[in-house]
């Protein structure tokens, strides 16, 4: 089984590829506004590096975020648009809960919080328990708050150095029954949410299953471009 998977939810743009039988191999590049170009030729390298053509893809993964409006969006895409092209199954995870998985056995049975940059002075976060499962968010909010909410719980930056391992993405995917089938997978209503919506303690966070999802990014609140007030709603 062939599983790529692609993760654009941090300014990193990180890509994998696990295959039966052979090491797993990844890459991760500076992405943000870049996303759109660097996403399709670190992709290609690394289907030409395992002699590997889309259409002999078993699955899709791709991170659904929560994660910048734009660059998370172009991932999304990217991942749908190959996966219709060629008749892969595409699926989605929270990236928050694929680096919980990178966190593995090292959570040493201790809670622990997964953050990244949301930008406008603010993170997406997630907590899990000592086993990795997920018990709060993922929500947006003020780091100093996140903190104050989460007090002696560890914290794990998402960022450039320690961001969704794409490697860890696919190995997730091809370890699922029924992936080769085209199984259905949840879909994910449209929501927003933001620190002000949720109870301190996080439990009114959105409902986000801890599992693989329809691939549909998870957007935490508005994006930052809108359209002109005359424009919404049509010309007039």
């Amino acid at each position: 089984m062939a599983v790529l998977a692609i993760d654009s939810s941090t300014s990193q743009v990180a890509v994998g590829l696990v295959r039966e039988g052979r090491p797993g191999i990844g890459r991760r590049l500076a992405g943000g506004r870049r996303t759109g170009s660097v996403l399709p030729v670190a992709v290609a390298q690394l289907l030409a590096e395992e002699g590997l053509r889309p259409a002999e893809l078993q699955a899709i993964a791709v991170g659904l975020g929560p994660g910048p409006y734009t660059s998370l969006r172009v991932g999304v895409m990217f991942a749908r648009a190959v996966g219709l092209a060629v008749g892969v199954q595409v699926v989605g995870a929270c990236s928050l809960d694929v680096v919980a998985r990178s966190v593995g056995t090292e959570a040493d049975g201790e809670s622990f919080v997964v953050a990244s940059d949301a930008r406008r002075r603010e993170v997406y976060w997630a907590r899990y328990d000592g086993e990795g499962r997920r018990c709060a968010g993922p929500l947006v909010g003020a780091p100093a708050v996140v903190r104050q909410v989460n007090e002696g719980v560890r914290w794990i930056d998402a960022g450039d150095e320690f961001g969704p391992d794409a490697l860890v993405l696919a190995a997730w995917v091809a370890s699922e029954q029924g992936i080769e089938e085209g199984v259905g997978v949840p879909r994910l209503p449209w929501f927003e949410q933001t620190w002000d919506d949720a109870r301190a303690d996080g439990s009114a966070g959105p409902s986000v299953p801890q599992s693989l999802l329809a691939p549909e990014p998870i957007y935490l609140r508005k994006p930052d471009a809108v359209a002109p007030a005359g424009l919404v709603g049509g010309v007039s």
